[in-house]
This record gives C-alpha cells, structure tokens and sequence, in this order.
C-alpha cells in the first residue's frame, strides 16, 4: 500500500474524535447551564422596580409622612393646590400639642404667652386655607403649623416636569436634626432594604448627593435629594466631613412668658376658708407661722354648679390685711369644696366651650380687679383623663390674662404618675407661673402606711423635674397624720393635724420608732379590738421633706394646711433662712 494513501487514511480516522470531543464540551456547558442557572440568579442583584403608590401607601391627594426621616404608617398628609394638610390628631400628639381643636365650634385656637389666636373655617382669602376639613376629621396647613412650630419640610407633590406627583410624600424635620451626607461615586440603586434582592426605589447618578441616616458593615441608609429613603452599597458612597453635615436650621424659637414671681423663695400655706367668718382667722394663721410664711392661699372661689357658677368669700379687707403683713394673696380656684362635691360640674365641657371658657376667666379677672388679689391657685382634683385637654387650654388662657394684670398663676397637681398625666405637667411648666406638687395622701383609703415617706417626696419632685423648671417649682408637704384603725377586717383613717395627732400618740401611750423607709416616727397599739397603727408627721420628717426640696433647688415650700401646726414646725419649712 502507498505510502501517502496511509497517512490520509490516518488523519481521516481522527476527525470523529474531535467531533465528539467538541460536542461533548458544548453538551457540558449545556448541562452546566441549566443547572447553574438559579445559583447565577441567586447572586444576581434584582432588577425589579417598587411600585411606588404601594411602597408610599397613597394615592389621590394623600401624601406620605416622614418625620426626621421616619415614615409614619398611621397617618397621611393630603395635597391640595401644591399645599400640604396634615391631620390634627397627628399635629396634637407628633409636632405641637398647643394647637387646640374645638369639634363642636369648628375652631383652632393657639395660645400664645400674651395672645390667643382663632382659626375658623370662615377666615378672609389670606387664612382660608388654614384648616381643611375631611371625613376624617380636621387638617391643618403645614404652612400655618411652621409659623409657630421648629420645624421646616420638603414636599414632593410634582414630578420634575411639573405634573402632578402620583406617589406624593412630604418629609418634616425639627430644627436641630443633622444628618452626614455623602456624594455617589458610581451610578447605584436604592432599594427598600439592605439586600441586593430587595425591589428598587429609584436610581441615583454618580456624583449625586445623598443624606446618610444609618450606616452598616455593608450597605447604608440614605435620604436621597429627590425624596427616597432606601439602602444603598456603602462602596457607592464617599462620605463627606464634619464640616458638610447637613443641620436642619432652626425656625422659630418659643417666645417668652412675661412671668410674675417673687425674689425669694415661696413659702406658703394654704387656708380652708368654708365661711365668711374664717376670713377674721388671718393674723392668727399668719402669727402661727411665726411671720414665716410669704404667701397665703384662702380658698375662696369654689365651683358651685354646672353653668361654673362660683361661691365667694373674697374679702377685700383681707387683702389689705393680708398686705400689711407682708403677705401675698393667691386665691384659690378649685372644684372639690362645695357639699358633696360638684357632681354636676364637668370640666371637660365646661371648658371646651369656648364662650363658656373666656367667661369664666372674664369673672376671675373682674374678681382680681374687684378684691385685689395678687393671684390665682387653681385646685382642680379628680379631672378624668377625658378633660386633660380643655382644663390645659382653660390654664393657658387664663395664663395670658393674669399676665396682662401682672397676676401669678400657680397650679396644685398629684405626684405625678402615667395615670394623671392628662394634667399636663409640661404645658403648665410653659405658662404657668409656679407649678405645685402636692406630696401627700400617698396612703388613702384602706390603703395603710404614711401620709408622706420621704421616698414619695423625692419621687414627686424628680418626676415633676422632667417638665418643669426648679426655679418654678414648689413641693408641697402635710402638716397633719393619718391615724389607721382596723377593726374585724375593715380598716378606716382619720386625718388629724399634727398637734392633735401629737396629743393622741400621748394619751394613748403609743410606743413610737423610726421608720427609715417612711422617713418618719412609726408607732402601733390596741385600743379596744381595733388596731391603731401611724405614722406621724413632725419637725424630724417634715425636715427631711425641706432637705430634699433645698438639695434639688426647688423655688418654694407650700403646706396644707394653715392651724394644724405647733410654730415650731416653720423653724423646719422656712426656706428663705439659712
């Protein structure tokens, strides 16, 4: 056989070989493919967009809420003619609760330290649109809510050429919030979570400038300058310095309360006044006190019916009495002291309405004119949780006109706890003059132990310093005991001042011990089958009270009641000697 026709039959025997090779390589890949294919996917980013009217939860006029960058779920904005309306329920519980919303007169009333102002729906072109209503209720122009709140805003109601927005959303920063910024380095997309996979929420081009609100080993949270908040790649960013923060400025600062208090500290006491007769018991009380006391609180004008009618035992007499003593005259205002109480009085509806409020404050200030008061001591106990609202504006507009006269306005409230927050400790520490804490009663009813420990005490004041300023702040302590009695199961208590409860320890030879807890002389015995027990209010744990009111730095000493007390006892409780 040739030799050339060998060697052409050899290369032609290798060709399938190849071939198979060839198709063997390709059906690998094929194979690879299909089964790689997921594993590719997994760890391909997602190029799915968010529906945006979904991930903003609006459509039609509402409008999505930031605050400080936080979206709010329970609450939407509405745009109207390029203005944003917030709900007031939101308005009152998120940004100013000073705005007050009178459902049945269809009015806003804000309260300033020497105006009240009015918003109805009926208001000339310039105001129209400060309130809007819905079926939901009322809402108010951020515009207007700006002009006596730190906050500014940036709404997205348009698209960037001018039509309307249909994922609208409006963010709201207090003044002071700061944010650090950063600049894109490469065109990136923000998502809704920090994973790759999650939907996207927009692009963002290189060179783009974004807030940074959290940042983590991987990816940050940013506010994008065309009204995102989403997640993007860390490596996306170059954070920029301290100095190119961006801090949202402040745009209103609270104006001043002209308010009326003395140069030294307050050192007062209260009077029960349940006649025209106890009027004559002045230089008495005041004797009693061993000149100590600077201020007397008669309790004068009490709540006697439904329409706010007042029982009166002011005296003008009295006041000049009083005066010549050096005394200052704060009558008191309350709705505990009628017989039986005031059953038919509601201080929620009584003070809701408006004309009904402003008259009642009229009568006060013709009252100050008519007697000379030097003030007001409102003592409002037992409100419900339901009238915290109308009782605050009651104070602050009553505020405004004591101011006007030059008169201080001070308030009594309980030791505070969640369960009287509706007295509103915070606006009272706004506008009214002095703010008392009443530290007593902690034990009532069948509920045994002391008057006053001095852990109540000192609970009292730091809570109330949450809210309100020392140097407008005064602790109010007992000068009488509660003298327990348990007979079959029943237990009973009687307040006695503190001479008489000192007198009763004697004659009925009680063995007395410190409580160190109570802060206070503790003592039990058997009287007949009835257990006495008691813990006794004297010179050595009112002492502890004072101390701890001077430690904190409070403005004054107030004590119920005037005639329970031996003298000695203002050695203890005279705050303005050293």
């Amino acid at each position: 056989m040739p030799e050339a026709y060998r060697r052409s039959r050899g290369k032609k025997s290798r060709k399938p070989l190849v071939v198979k090779l060839i198709m063997a390589v390709i059906l690998l890949m094929l194979i690879f493919a299909a089964a790689g294919m997921p594993l590719l996917k997994r760890w391909l980013p997602s190029g799915e967009y968010k529906d945006l009217n979904e991930w903003f939860e609006v459509s039609g006029v509402q409008t999505k809420i930031y605050l400080d960058s936080e979206p709010e779920h329970e609450y939407t904005a509405a745009a109207y003619d390029g203005e944003v309306y917030l709900p007031y329920d939101y308005v009152f519980e998120k940004l100013n609760e000073r705005f007050y919303w009178n459902e049945n007169e269809q009015l806003l009333t804000y309260t300033l330290p020497d105006e009240v102002l009015d918003f109805s729906l009926q208001h000339d072109s310039d105001q129209a649109a400060g309130i809007i209503m819905s079926e939901e209720g009322p809402y108010i122009s951020l515009k207007l809510i700006e002009q006596y709140t730190n906050i500014s805003h940036t709404a997205f109601l348009t698209d960037a050429d001018g039509t309307e927005e249909a994922a609208k959303r409006v963010f709201i920063y207090h003044g002071g919030t700061g944010y650090d910024r950063a600049r894109v380095k490469h065109n990136a997309k923000v998502r809704t979570a920090a994973d790759k996979k999650a939907p996207i929420l927009a692009d963002i081009s290189k060179n783009e400038m974004v807030s940074v609100t959290e940042t983590s080993a991987e990816w940050s949270r940013v506010i994008t300058d065309s009204g995102f908040v989403g997640y993007i790649y860390d490596d996306k960013l170059q954070m920029l310095g301290e100095e190119d923060c961006l801090i949202i400025p402040d745009t209103y600062a609270e104006p001043e309360v002209p308010y009326v208090t003395m140069d030294e500290k307050v050192v007062m006491g209260w009077q029960a006044v349940y006649s025209s007769a106890a009027n004559e018991n002045l230089e008495a009380l005041y004797e009693g006190t061993g000149g100590t006391i600077n201020v007397i609180t008669p309790q004068w004008l009490q709540i006697s019916g439904a329409d706010g009618s007042l029982t009166d035992f002011s005296d003008r007499e009295y006041v000049e009495r009083a005066h010549s003593l050096g005394l200052k005259v704060w009558a008191s205002v309350d709705n505990i002291n009628q017989p039986g109480g005031v059953n038919d009085f509601s201080t929620r509806d009584f003070f809701a309405d408006t004309e009904k409020r402003r008259g009642f404050i009229a009568v006060l200030m013709d009252k100050a004119d008519e007697y000379g008061y030097d003030g007001f001591n409102l003592d409002f106990e037992g409100l419900p949780a339901d009238a915290g609202q109308s009782f605050t504006q009651f104070f602050r507009e009553l505020s405004v006109e004591c101011h006007k006269k030059g008169l201080a306005l001070s308030i009594d409230n309980y030791v505070p706890y969640a369960y009287n927050d509706h007295y509103n400790l915070k606006e009272q520490g706004v506008f009214a003059d002095y703010v008392i804490i009443m530290g007593y009663d902690e034990h009532t009813g069948s509920d045994i132990g002391p008057v006053a420990s001095i852990g109540y005490t000192e609970y009292g004041i730091t809570e109330a310093l949450k809210k309100v300023p020392a140097e407008r702040l005064i602790a109010a302590v007992p000068l009488y005991t509660r003298v327990w009695r348990t007979n079959d199961g029943v237990t009973t208590s009687e307040a006695m001042g503190i001479r008489e409860s000192e007198q009763y320890v004697s004659d009925n030879a009680i063995m007395l011990s410190w409580d160190e807890e109570a802060g206070a002389y503790y003592g039990e015995t058997m009287i007949g089958t009835g257990q006495i027990q008691i813990w006794l209010e004297e010179n050595e744990s009112l002492k502890l009270k004072t101390d701890k009111i001077r430690e904190y730095g409070l403005t004054g000493i107030a004590a119920w009641r005037l005639g329970f007390e031996p003298q000695d006892v203002w050695d203890v409780l005279d705050l303005n000697r050293e």
